[in-house]
C-alpha cells in the first residue's frame, strides 16, 4: 500500500516514479551520494531544486524522503523522459520474460498497467508480479 501511495505522489508531482528509469541510468557519483544521503542533506537538496521534504503533520521528514530525493535527482539529471521509460520498461519486461514461467508481458495505455502471462501447473495464468514472485520461492 505504501509502495502504491508513493507512486501515485510520485506520479501527480512528475508525471513518473522510480520504475520509470534504471539504476544505471544514474552515475556511480549519484549512486555514492545517494547511498550517504541524510534527510538533512536530502531536505537540503529538494529545497534548492525547489521542494520541501518536511512533515508539517507530524514534525520532521516526509517517510519516503530517501525516495523523493531519487526522483528529484532524476529530474535534475534529466531522466524524466518518455524515452527513458519505455527503455526502463523494455529492461524489466526483458527481465520477466526470462523468468521460466513467464510467457508473456502485457502493458495497457500507461505502462504501470501491467498483466503477465505466466504458465503453472494449471496452465496459463494471467497475473500481477506478486503471483510471479510467489511461484519463484
Amino acid at each position: 500500500m505504501i509502495d502504491r501511495e508513493f507512486n501515485a505522489v510520485c506520479r501527480a508531482v512528475w508525471g513518473y516514479n522510480l520504475d520509470d528509469f534504471t539504476d544505471d541510468d544514474l552515475s556511480p557519483k549519484d549512486h555514492a551520494w545517494l547511498d550517504s544521503l541524510t534527510r538533512e542533506g536530502a531536505s537540503d537538496f529538494a529545497a534548492r531544486h525547489g521542494y520541501d521534504l518536511k512533515d508539517y503533520v507530524h514534525g520532521g521528514w516526509v517517510s519516503d524522503w530517501w525516495g523523493f530525493t531519487w526522483m528529484i535527482l532524476a529530474e535534475v539529471r534529466g531522466l524524466l523522459t518518455p524515452e527513458n521509460q519505455a527503455a526502463a520498461w523494455r529492461k524489466y519486461d526483458e527481465k520477466l520474460m526470462a523468468e521460466t514461467n513467464v510467457v508473456g508481458v502485457i502493458r495497457g495505455r500507461a505502462p504501470h498497467n501491467l498483466t503477465i502471462l505466466a504458465r503453472t501447473e494449471k496452465g496459463l495464468v494471467r497475473c500481477g508480479l506478486a503471483a510471479i514472485c510467489e511461484t519463484q520461492r
